[in-house]
């Protein structure tokens, strides 16, 4: 698992947060490539664009709280099947037409997402993956589109 905590002030906290939870973690800035991890804690700025290529799945953090969730258009990019949380406001547009497409699914509790990341269905999450990749490029063009839109608007008031 690679956790990517979106502001630097949090890197060091989470090592201490869940002591005795039994995961072996590291951080980026210090991989030990002889010592095997569960848990990389990616405590670098601009690389988790890359880390969703090497992943699975994609949880979107901030979305179990009233936070507003995160972008989820770069695991789209790769396309990883994605879970995020019930608070998704900042996106909430993103999140419909992902979720009706399914190329993502809602989760609301700690067991859920564990459900979805302990889910062993290789095909089903594959698919998953296609939609969410497919769901992203039926949004490419959206400013083309709302400028044709708008000088249509113009057009017709012109008129």
């Amino acid at each position: 698992m690679i956790l990517a905590p979106r502001h630097p002030d949090k890197f060091g906290g989470f090592e201490t947060s869940r002591p005795g939870a039994g995961f072996v973690i590291q951080k980026k800035t210090a991989l030990d490539a002889s010592r095997p991890w569960d848990i990389l804690l990616l405590d670098t700025i601009g690389e988790l664009a890359r880390m969703y290529a090497a992943g699975d799945a994609a949880f979107i953090g901030g979305s179990l709280i009233p936070w507003g969730g995160q972008n989820l258009l770069e695991p789209a990019f790769y396309g990883k099947p994605i879970v995020f949380g019930p608070h998704m406001k900042n996106f909430a547009v993103l999140a419909e037409a992902f979720e009706g497409g399914g190329g993502a699914k809602t989760v609301r509790t700690e067991d859920d997402i564990a459900a979805f990341f302990a889910f062993d269905d290789p095909a089903g999450m594959e698919e998953m993956g296609r939609r969410s990749k497919e769901i992203l490029r039926s949004l490419q063009g959206a400013t083309r589109r709302s400028l044709a839109a708008m000088e249509s608007l113009l057009e017709e008031r012109d008129a």
